[in-house]
Protein backbone atom coordinates (compact mmCIF):
# COMPACT_ATOMS: atom_id res chain seq x y z
CA UNK A 1 0.00 0.00 0.00
CA UNK A 2 1.31 3.59 -0.84
CA UNK A 3 0.13 6.79 -0.36
CA UNK A 4 -1.70 7.02 -3.70
CA UNK A 5 -3.75 4.02 -2.03
CA UNK A 6 -4.65 4.72 1.66
CA UNK A 7 -8.45 7.10 0.24
CA UNK A 8 -9.03 3.42 -1.73
CA UNK A 9 -8.28 1.74 1.75
CA UNK A 10 -10.08 4.17 3.49
CA UNK A 11 -13.46 3.23 1.64
CA UNK A 12 -12.65 -0.46 1.57
CA UNK A 13 -12.34 -0.51 5.59
CA UNK A 14 -15.72 1.68 5.38
CA UNK A 15 -17.52 -0.98 3.38
CA UNK A 16 -15.92 -3.64 5.39
CA UNK A 17 -16.84 -2.80 8.81
CA UNK A 18 -20.46 -1.52 7.09
CA UNK A 19 -20.54 -5.15 6.52
CA UNK A 20 -20.79 -6.24 10.24
CA UNK A 21 -22.34 -3.17 11.55
CA UNK A 22 -19.81 -0.99 12.83
CA UNK A 23 -18.59 2.48 12.24
CA UNK A 24 -15.11 3.39 10.77
CA UNK A 25 -12.69 3.06 13.27
CA UNK A 26 -11.38 6.57 15.29
CA UNK A 27 -8.31 8.41 13.94
CA UNK A 28 -6.01 6.28 16.11
CA UNK A 29 -7.26 2.51 14.83
CA UNK A 30 -6.97 4.02 11.51
CA UNK A 31 -3.25 4.61 11.30
CA UNK A 32 -2.73 0.73 13.55
CA UNK A 33 -4.38 -0.85 10.58
CA UNK A 34 -2.31 1.80 8.06
CA UNK A 35 0.93 0.69 9.98
CA UNK A 36 0.28 -3.17 10.03
CA UNK A 37 -0.69 -3.16 6.17
CA UNK A 38 1.91 -0.89 4.77
CA UNK A 39 4.22 -3.61 3.26
CA UNK A 40 1.31 -4.69 1.20
CA UNK A 41 -0.28 -3.98 -2.18
CA UNK A 42 -3.67 -2.69 -2.00
CA UNK A 43 -4.79 -5.75 -4.21
CA UNK A 44 -3.43 -8.58 -1.37
CA UNK A 45 -5.29 -6.46 1.35
CA UNK A 46 -8.53 -6.84 -0.48
CA UNK A 47 -8.17 -10.41 -1.10
CA UNK A 48 -7.25 -10.99 2.97
CA UNK A 49 -10.01 -9.01 3.93
CA UNK A 50 -12.75 -10.87 1.51
CA UNK A 51 -10.78 -14.13 2.64
CA UNK A 52 -11.51 -13.18 6.48
CA UNK A 53 -15.37 -12.23 5.76
CA UNK A 54 -16.00 -15.54 4.20
CA UNK A 55 -14.76 -17.16 7.10
CA UNK A 56 -15.63 -14.82 9.75
CA UNK A 57 -19.00 -13.64 9.72
CA UNK A 58 -19.55 -12.74 12.66
CA UNK A 59 -16.92 -10.92 14.42
CA UNK A 60 -15.18 -7.77 12.51
CA UNK A 61 -11.76 -7.94 11.66
CA UNK A 62 -8.24 -6.52 13.56
CA UNK A 63 -5.36 -5.22 11.83
CA UNK A 64 -3.38 -8.24 12.83
CA UNK A 65 -5.69 -10.55 11.29
CA UNK A 66 -5.72 -9.27 7.82
CA UNK A 67 -1.56 -8.95 7.80
CA UNK A 68 -1.49 -12.34 9.07
CA UNK A 69 -3.89 -13.33 6.14
CA UNK A 70 -1.51 -10.98 3.53
CA UNK A 71 1.84 -12.41 4.84
CA UNK A 72 0.34 -15.87 3.48
CA UNK A 73 -1.84 -14.27 0.27
CA UNK A 74 1.39 -11.85 -0.29
CA UNK A 75 0.27 -11.36 -3.85
CA UNK A 76 3.31 -13.18 -5.28
CA UNK A 77 1.58 -15.01 -8.80
CA UNK A 78 1.14 -18.70 -9.07
CA UNK A 79 3.74 -20.61 -10.99
CA UNK A 80 1.49 -20.69 -13.65
CA UNK A 81 0.54 -16.80 -13.63
CA UNK A 82 4.20 -16.18 -12.94
CA UNK A 83 5.72 -17.74 -16.17
CA UNK A 84 2.49 -16.55 -18.17
CA UNK A 85 3.14 -13.24 -17.03
CA UNK A 86 6.84 -13.23 -17.47
CA UNK A 87 7.34 -15.07 -20.31
CA UNK A 88 6.25 -12.07 -22.60
CA UNK A 89 9.66 -11.09 -21.80
CA UNK A 90 10.73 -12.93 -24.32
CA UNK A 91 9.77 -9.90 -26.70
CA UNK A 92 11.76 -6.40 -26.09
CA UNK A 93 8.98 -4.39 -27.14
CA UNK A 94 6.85 -5.84 -24.40
CA UNK A 95 6.77 -4.05 -21.06
CA UNK A 96 6.42 -6.43 -17.62
CA UNK A 97 5.55 -5.29 -14.15
CA UNK A 98 7.09 -8.24 -11.95
CA UNK A 99 8.56 -9.64 -8.76
CA UNK A 100 11.89 -9.73 -7.82
CA UNK A 101 11.62 -13.62 -8.14
CA UNK A 102 9.91 -13.38 -11.24
CA UNK A 103 12.95 -11.64 -12.84
CA UNK A 104 15.33 -14.07 -11.42
CA UNK A 105 13.29 -16.94 -12.85
CA UNK A 106 13.43 -15.52 -15.91
CA UNK A 107 16.83 -14.65 -16.33
CA UNK A 108 17.72 -18.43 -14.96
CA UNK A 109 15.60 -20.18 -17.90
CA UNK A 110 16.71 -17.27 -20.68
CA UNK A 111 19.05 -19.45 -22.28
CA UNK A 112 16.26 -22.37 -22.75
CA UNK A 113 14.05 -19.78 -24.45
CA UNK A 114 16.84 -18.24 -26.72
CA UNK A 115 17.60 -22.34 -28.03
CA UNK A 116 13.96 -22.82 -28.36
CA UNK A 117 12.98 -25.21 -25.91
CA UNK A 118 9.93 -24.03 -24.21
CA UNK A 119 8.77 -26.83 -22.58
CA UNK A 120 12.22 -26.94 -20.67
CA UNK A 121 12.59 -23.22 -20.16
CA UNK A 122 8.68 -23.31 -18.33
CA UNK A 123 10.09 -26.20 -16.42
CA UNK A 124 12.95 -24.61 -15.57
CA UNK A 125 11.11 -21.34 -14.50
CA UNK A 126 8.85 -22.90 -12.38
CA UNK A 127 11.50 -24.86 -10.44
CA UNK A 128 13.43 -21.40 -9.94
CA UNK A 129 10.60 -19.18 -9.17
CA UNK A 130 8.83 -21.61 -6.92
CA UNK A 131 12.58 -22.32 -5.17
CA UNK A 132 12.95 -18.49 -4.66
CA UNK A 133 9.24 -17.81 -3.34
CA UNK A 134 9.69 -20.35 -0.45
CA UNK A 135 12.92 -18.79 0.56
CA UNK A 136 11.35 -15.22 0.50
CA UNK A 137 8.36 -16.40 2.70
CA UNK A 138 10.61 -18.28 5.04
CA UNK A 139 12.94 -15.04 5.22
CA UNK A 140 9.56 -13.00 5.87
CA UNK A 141 9.91 -10.81 2.91
CA UNK A 142 7.23 -8.59 1.19
CA UNK A 143 6.84 -9.17 -2.64
CA UNK A 144 8.51 -6.22 -4.15
CA UNK A 145 7.48 -5.39 -7.92
CA UNK A 146 9.80 -3.45 -10.52
CA UNK A 147 9.32 -2.85 -14.27
CA UNK A 148 11.18 -4.00 -17.45
CA UNK A 149 10.63 -1.66 -19.80
CA UNK A 150 9.68 -2.60 -23.49
CA UNK A 151 10.40 -0.60 -26.64
CA UNK A 152 6.27 -0.33 -27.51
CA UNK A 153 5.65 3.42 -25.83
CA UNK A 154 1.64 2.43 -25.54
CA UNK A 155 2.18 -0.59 -24.09
CA UNK A 156 4.55 0.85 -21.36
CA UNK A 157 2.10 3.67 -20.38
CA UNK A 158 -1.10 0.56 -20.40
CA UNK A 159 1.13 -1.91 -18.05
CA UNK A 160 2.55 0.41 -15.51
CA UNK A 161 -1.07 2.80 -15.02
CA UNK A 162 -2.66 -0.75 -14.49
CA UNK A 163 0.35 -1.57 -11.92
CA UNK A 164 -0.17 1.61 -10.06
CA UNK A 165 -3.77 1.03 -9.65
CA UNK A 166 -3.28 -1.98 -8.04
CA UNK A 167 -0.87 -0.23 -5.90
CA UNK A 168 2.18 -2.49 -7.01
CA UNK A 169 4.39 0.17 -8.07
CA UNK A 170 5.17 3.34 -5.90
CA UNK A 171 4.22 6.58 -6.96
CA UNK A 172 7.86 7.96 -7.58
CA UNK A 173 9.03 4.96 -10.14
CA UNK A 174 5.66 5.78 -11.95
CA UNK A 175 6.23 9.45 -12.10
CA UNK A 176 9.76 8.64 -13.20
CA UNK A 177 8.85 6.68 -15.55
CA UNK A 178 5.93 8.41 -16.53
CA UNK A 179 6.50 11.88 -16.20
CA UNK A 180 3.54 13.35 -18.51
CA UNK A 181 0.88 11.09 -17.47
CA UNK A 182 -0.70 13.21 -14.53
CA UNK A 183 0.17 16.77 -12.91
CA UNK A 184 0.72 14.75 -9.89
CA UNK A 185 3.43 13.22 -11.39
CA UNK A 186 4.94 16.87 -12.79
CA UNK A 187 4.66 17.85 -9.25
CA UNK A 188 6.95 15.76 -7.97
CA UNK A 189 9.37 16.30 -9.98
CA UNK A 190 9.42 13.87 -12.75
CA UNK A 191 11.66 15.10 -16.04
CA UNK A 192 13.52 13.59 -18.40
CA UNK A 193 16.90 13.38 -16.36
CA UNK A 194 15.61 11.84 -13.58
CA UNK A 195 13.82 9.11 -16.26
CA UNK A 196 17.11 8.82 -17.63
CA UNK A 197 18.81 7.91 -14.52
CA UNK A 198 15.94 5.37 -13.42
CA UNK A 199 16.15 3.20 -16.90
CA UNK A 200 19.73 3.13 -16.48
CA UNK A 201 19.38 1.88 -12.86
CA UNK A 202 16.81 -0.64 -14.08
CA UNK A 203 19.02 -1.53 -17.08
CA UNK A 204 21.78 -1.97 -14.76
CA UNK A 205 19.57 -3.91 -12.16
CA UNK A 206 19.09 -6.28 -14.80
CA UNK A 207 22.56 -6.94 -16.26
CA UNK A 208 23.45 -7.34 -12.95
CA UNK A 209 20.70 -9.93 -12.11
CA UNK A 210 21.18 -11.75 -15.75
CA UNK A 211 24.95 -12.15 -14.29
CA UNK A 212 23.81 -13.81 -11.12
CA UNK A 213 21.46 -15.82 -12.63
CA UNK A 214 24.03 -17.22 -15.23
CA UNK A 215 26.43 -17.89 -12.10
CA UNK A 216 24.29 -19.37 -10.35
CA UNK A 217 23.19 -21.50 -13.74
CA UNK A 218 27.28 -22.46 -13.62
CA UNK A 219 27.50 -23.29 -9.94
CA UNK A 220 24.27 -25.57 -10.56
CA UNK A 221 26.18 -27.57 -13.45
CA UNK A 222 29.51 -27.71 -11.05
CA UNK A 223 27.82 -29.76 -8.75
CA UNK A 224 26.07 -32.04 -11.34
CA UNK A 225 28.97 -32.73 -12.32
CA UNK A 226 30.76 -33.65 -9.25
CA UNK A 227 27.42 -36.09 -7.95
CA UNK A 228 28.05 -37.21 -11.30
CA UNK A 229 31.75 -38.12 -11.06
CA UNK A 230 30.97 -39.08 -7.17
CA UNK A 231 28.19 -41.81 -8.28
CA UNK A 232 30.83 -42.89 -11.27
CA UNK A 233 33.47 -43.39 -8.55
CA UNK A 234 31.39 -45.44 -6.54
CA UNK A 235 29.84 -47.29 -9.73
CA UNK A 236 33.49 -48.16 -10.40
CA UNK A 237 34.48 -49.44 -6.99
CA UNK A 238 31.20 -51.33 -6.92
CA UNK A 239 31.81 -53.43 -10.35
CA UNK A 240 35.61 -53.71 -8.73
CA UNK A 241 34.27 -55.46 -5.96
CA UNK A 242 31.99 -57.61 -7.79
CA UNK A 243 35.57 -58.28 -10.06
CA UNK A 244 36.78 -59.23 -6.84
CA UNK A 245 39.54 -56.44 -6.83
CA UNK A 246 39.70 -53.89 -4.06
CA UNK A 247 40.54 -50.30 -4.36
Amino acid sequence: MNEQTKGRFLQLLTNTMAAYAKPLPEAGIIAAWIRELSPFPLVVIEQAINAYKAENGQFAPLPAAIAKICRTMDGRPSEEEAWAQSFVCISETETVVWTEEMRDAFFECRPLLETGDKVGARMAFKDAYARMVADARAAGRAAKWEVSLGFDKQKQVHVIKKAELAGLLPAPIVAGLLPNHSAEAQAMGACPEGLRRIKEMMADMEAKRAAEAEERMRAAERDRNAMQAAKNAIAAKVAAYQRGGHE
